[in-house]
């Protein structure tokens, strides 16, 4: 799923581009998009497209600017407004026969829009998230996608925020938390293209914050009343926000 992969966001020009451009630029937002899409589409994933839009209706009837901060940020800078340039998809995102376009949310979670009937209709189980921005959409979609029970991967390099600040805080604490995954557009193609593979002995071990725990020393099947786990040595000065390792210094551990 693309959220809000519009001009106001992404290209120079838009309401938002001032503050949206130092993570856009940075991580080639665009580009890692544009791989993304047409690397799902080639592998026959389903590419969803969640826009925002609002009407003049919209802030004059709902009076969404009082709803919150950034609703006022978006009513100031006329973001999103329906039907202009800005609210259109960038020239090198655009939709293509086979690709869903959800009806536009109003706020920052997309699951207030008709995605939900559109997964259950696809039969979702796994929701890959991407596009716009880190710490508000992407953030709060994912979120009640986990809480509804879907596995949640998030495209880190296919991700931008308003602030440099804003997109390290969601991607390096929150999205591990939430999330199954936080991986590249690279991993995701990857895995796509290879399919699940098992551990091996001297496989790199990593948290879901990216950082190195160490190295695999053996995978041990299930036996008896022994749950299958993996023997980690851990690396020299290991130190990671994972759940799996705080440790600092050389020593072996298992995981179920």
């Amino acid at each position: 799923m693309v959220i809000d992969p519009v001009n106001d966001f992404l290209s120079e020009g838009g309401a938002d581009w001032d503050m949206t451009r130092s993570t856009v630029e940075k991580h080639d937002v665009v580009g890692h998009l544009r791989r993304a899409i047409h690397g799902a589409r080639r592998h026959r994933v389903p590419v969803l497209f969640g826009p925002m839009a609002f009407t003049a209706e919209d802030y004059a009837d709902a009076q969404l600017q009082r709803r919150s901060g950034i609703n006022r940020m978006m009513f100031e800078r006329r973001m999103f407004l329906a039907g202009s340039w800005g609210a259109d998809f960038h020239p090198d995102l655009q939709p293509q026969q086979g690709d869903v376009v959800l009806l536009p949310h109003k706020g920052v979670d997309v699951f207030q829009s008709d995605l939900p009937e559109h997964l259950d209709r696809l039969g979702t189980t796994h929701l890959v998230i991407a596009g716009m921005t880190a710490n508000l959409c992407c953030e709060s979609t994912g979120r009640h996608a986990m809480e509804r029970g879907y596995d949640v991967t998030f495209l880190r390099d296919a991700i931008g925020a308003d602030t440099v600040a804003a997109y390290e805080v969601a991607v390096r604490l929150n999205y591990p938390l939430i999330g199954n995954g936080v991986l590249t557009v690279v991993e995701f193609l990857d895995a796509l293209t290879d399919g699940p593979r098992l551990p091996r002995q001297g496989d790199a071990v990593v948290g879901s914050d990216r950082l190195r725990i160490g190295t695999l020393k053996q995978v041990v099947p299930a036996s008896g009343d022994t749950p299958g786990h993996l023997i980690v040595r851990v690396a020299c000065g290991a130190a990671s926000t994972s759940r799996w390792t705080r440790w600092r210094g050389c020593s072996t551990g298992a995981w179920s």
